[in-house]
């Protein structure tokens, strides 16, 4: 096992660990379809069982020398990993008791603009994808992280049209405004 790969399985065990932690109440622990959520849940937790599945099997794929990434790739992908777990967490903790894996809104709920939002929208949903990709890349197989790339940001992309609807409908004006000012998940970009 490569450092770079025992990292990012450390990175991936915290961030599981501290989902848990950061959500304040079983409402925003459940799993349970809603009709706001759509289904999105599941379908990120499908993502992430893929890109576990791939992110596992990239030894293996380097050991048989498929698509396999330089050294200072993996590091590259360790920094992102980094970058995206702290973001997730920094988010989460930005979002307090409204953290939830389900799109819903709290008793009291409003639109937060602190923290990494002011940036953008969704920067937990940012930070998921960063942590994953770059464990994908510290994972060193160029297959596993491209299979991780593109079922987590298939699961992203259609999670924030479903909650940006939501949204505009529960705060109106106020979300559209909001909306206006800020980018989904890479500042300046997108």
């Amino acid at each position: 096992m490569t450092a770079p790969f025992a990292l990012a399985v450390a990175f991936l065990l915290a961030f599981f660990v501290l989902e848990g932690r950061f959500r304040q109440d079983a409402a925003a622990r459940s799993v349970a379809r809603t009709a706001a959520d759509r289904g999105t849940v599941r379908q990120i937790g499908g993502a992430f069982a893929i890109a576990g599945v791939a992110f596992v099997l990239s030894p293996l794929l380097v050991d048989g020398g498929i698509a396999v990434l330089p050294d200072a790739v993996r590091w590259a992908g360790v920094a992102l990993a980094i970058a995206g777990l702290v973001t997730r967490l920094w988010s989460a903790t930005i979002l307090g008791r409204f953290y939830s894996r389900t799109v819903a809104l709290a008793s009291e709920h409003r639109l937060v603009r602190a923290g990494p939002y002011r940036f953008v929208r969704h920067p937990g949903y940012a930070g998921a994808i960063c942590l994953w990709i770059g464990a994908g890349l510290a994972g060193g197989s160029g297959i596993a992280t491209a299979a991780i790339a593109l079922v987590t940001v298939l699961a992203y992309h259609r999670r924030i049209r479903v909650e940006e609807e939501f949204l505009r409908d529960a705060f109106g004006a106020e979300y559209v405004a909001y909306a206006k000012t800020t980018h989904r998940l890479v500042p300046f970009v997108y």
